[in-house]
């Protein structure tokens, strides 16, 4: 499902979103139309709309005037791109189609309600399997502000490519939307959408809350879309594996719960690192990218010792913490201790975004982490991050101590 980010969502929208991931009671019927419905056919999925009523397109541009408007054409092809760019990318087609006139994935045009660009029913919970819906006033230009057209069609689709392994839509929710998030992305790069941007923000804002947590509509959920395009940019296929990893899960009775335990499996196999070293690696890639996530908390240093109360670092989640020294500092002196779980992973960064990593010494089978650079220049005096990470499904507990030297 994709949505427009936003505090106040239309309930309908809420609901529908609820059953096309949890399951509904009862199967949901195909989409039908007050006035006649039209469709095209294209090399991989048949888009059902119709011309007057309500649901028709809002546009009915028709350039090429062979009676389809530009809309449909843009979606067809739309869908026809970006199944290619996942069928080459590894991923597993959809499954058959049986509620439409033929096996090809049936896209119905609708007027969803405000905020819902698209949505995608599963197998399990749709009549004839599954199928998607599409609103019917995307943005068509590559510069969008209300939701991208193509974007919003590669989106969902994703969506139809994660239901051939887990065709009941057992995919944890924050994995099966930030990884269709990231994938949009990965398909139009060249298109800007306002919204995709928007979904980003929400786990920039945010980064210390668990990249798994699915509270407030899901939103981080969607923002995670950042650390799928990190896994996608691991290459070796670690995504597309992934999912068939969920299928083997599946298949064996055993549990995927938050698809965790699945996903560092994948991460060792192909990357020869962990869920944990590689969520590190993330959330330092994030701040050297540039993307200014916001602090979980500020410190100031003085010559004299300063400590922290016991800080929690969630389960995959982040706390970017600036330290502020003196105009007269030569130095900083920075201490991370455990204060119970596992031992968190620290980097302490000076410069900015592309500044100095300081290598840090270990002490107490890594309960201590300590570093004490000396200022090269102004700049690395005025920018001192602090970045912990718990790369696990568990939180861990911490203090911090620092001194400007």
């Amino acid at each position: 499902m994709r949505r427009m980010p936003a505090a106040a969502l239309a309930a309908s929208a809420i609901v529908l979103a609820q059953a096309a991931v949890a399951g509904a009671a009862q199967l949901v019927a195909r989409p039908t139309y007050r006035t006649p419905e039209a469709t095209i056919a294209s090399p991989f999925v048949v888009v059902h709309y119709t011309r007057t009523g309500p649901d028709h397109p809002r546009f009915m541009k028709d350039d090429d005037h062979d009676g389809v408007p530009n809309y449909i054409e843009k979606l067809a092809a739309a869908a026809n791109k970006a199944w290619l760019w996942y069928a080459h990318n590894a991923f597993k087609a959809p499954l058959p189609d049986r509620g439409g006139p033929d096996a090809k994935l049936d896209v119905y045009v609708k007027a969803l309600p405000r905020g819902l660009f698209g949505v995608t029913y599963p197998t399990s919970d749709a009549q004839g399997g599954s199928f998607m819906v599409i609103d019917n006033q995307l943005d068509e230009a590559h510069l969008s502000v209300h939701g991208s057209l193509q974007q919003t069609v590669a989106h969902e689709l994703f969506h139809e490519f994660q239901l051939s392994y887990v065709p009941n839509g057992g995919i944890p929710r924050w994995a099966a939307e930030g990884s269709a998030v990231a994938m949009q992305t990965y398909v139009y790069p060249q298109v800007v959408d306002a919204s995709a941007f928007a979904f980003f923000d929400e786990w920039l804002n945010e980064p210390w809350r668990s990249l798994y947590d699915q509270a407030q509509g899901c939103l981080h959920c969607y923002g995670g879309g950042l650390w799928w395009r990190f896994v996608f940019g691991l290459g070796n296929h670690v995504m597309s594996e992934y999912f068939g990893r969920l299928y083997g899960y599946q298949q064996t009775h055993k549990p995927i719960v938050l698809g965790l335990q699945p996903l560092d499996e994948i991460l060792q196999r192909r990357t020869h690192g962990s869920l944990y070293s590689a969520f590190s690696r993330f959330s330092y890639d994030i701040y050297r990218a540039g993307y200014k996530p916001a602090p979980t908390f500020r410190l100031a240093a003085a010559r004299s010792l300063k400590s922290t109360p016991v800080r929690v670092v969630r389960g995959l989640s982040t706390h970017y913490i600036p330290i502020g020294v003196p105009a007269g500092a030569h130095g900083v002196g920075v201490g991370v201790a455990a204060a119970g779980g596992p031992n968190p992973e620290v980097e302490l960064v000076v410069g900015g975004p592309k500044g100095r990593v300081i290598e840090g010494v270990v002490r107490r089978r890594g309960h201590l982490q300590y570093f004490a650079p000396a200022f090269r220049n102004a700049r690395e005096r005025s920018s001192v991050v602090l970045i912990v990470t718990s790369g696990r499904q568990v939180g861990t507990a911490y203090r911090v101590v620092y001194q400007a030297l």
